[in-house]
């Protein structure tokens, strides 16, 4: 049996020795893995993880976060990569004691002194993406925030769209657009990564009196809202109207307003 890490310099490593492990242990190098189960040790509820066939590797409590940590903290930290670092090494015992406390202290430090406002980093995913909430990920070891209107270009999109686009768990992308080193504050944008759509293909692609076809997210008193394939809205007049979400409707455009980033549209009798 062996585990893979990856170390924060980006080197992959298999490690399945007690060689291997002292050397982790001496350099104090900062790496991550995925964890095997959950233990009892002592009374105490650890993630465990196997470095090959005679070394188990144990994270308490204690050294996951300086908040309480519960049963359900101990399931969510199983379905992602945890940054660590060797703390104690009990080779009789076939056992190496391992904390993340420290490891993202140390990741955080270096981050520090190089970020700056728009450059691109990656980090881990820890919050459902959902459309109007602002999503959670951990970089470097800061818990780093993405508002809602930075997610995605789209205008209008479903939760299970955002989410196989932002997936819980998962290494993805995003770029720094504010952040304050003595408050541990970091705001990320994942849209910025690309181009603004209403700067481009937006105008240029629903151009007065063309006809598209997409579906109804909702209605009020005069018009109904149509959604695009590509996440663009409509505000659409006129009659015959379908008003119940998810119905297909053929829409005609009449005016494209890209300062406020608004199309209308009538609807169009097939």
């Amino acid at each position: 049996m062996e585990k893979t890490i990856i170390t924060a310099e980006g080197t992959t490593v298999t490690v399945s020795d007690w060689e291997q492990i002292y050397a982790l242990w001496e350099r104090k190098t900062v790496f991550k893995n995925y964890f095997d189960g959950i233990e009892d040790v002592q009374g105490y509820q650890c993630l465990v993880c196997f470095y090959g066939q005679e070394i188990k590797g144990y994270l308490t409590p204690d050294e996951i976060s300086n908040d309480e940590i519960t049963e359900r903290d101990l399931h969510r930290f199983l379905r992602m990569p945890v940054w660590l670092m060797i703390t104690e090494i009990k080779r009789k015992e076939g056992m190496i004691l391992l904390s993340r406390i420290r490891a993202t202290e140390r990741l955080a430090a270096r981050f520090w002194e190089n970020a700056m406002p728009g450059q691109v980093v990656k980090g881990i995913v820890t919050s459902p993406a959902l459309p109007k909430r602002p999503l959670f990920m951990e970089v470097s070891g800061i818990n780093a925030m993405v508002p809602a209107d930075e997610l995605t270009w789209a205008q209008w999109v479903y939760p299970a769209e955002l989410q196989e686009k932002i997936p819980l768990y998962k290494d993805i992308e995003a770029t720094i657009i504010d952040m304050d080193p003595d408050e541990q504050k970091l705001i990320l944008s994942i849209k910025r990564l690309q181009p603004d759509p209403w700067e481009t293909e937006i105008p240029k692609k629903y151009e007065k009196n063309k006809i598209f076809t997409g579906e109804v997210t909702g209605t009020n008193g005069k018009g109904t809202f149509v959604r695009f394939t590509d996440g663009a809205t409509c505000y659409c007049v006129g009659p015959n109207r379908p008003k119940t979400p998810g119905k297909p409707i053929t829409v005609k455009i009449t005016k494209v307003n890209p300062s406020k980033r608004r199309i209308f549209g009538r609807t169009v009798t097939t």
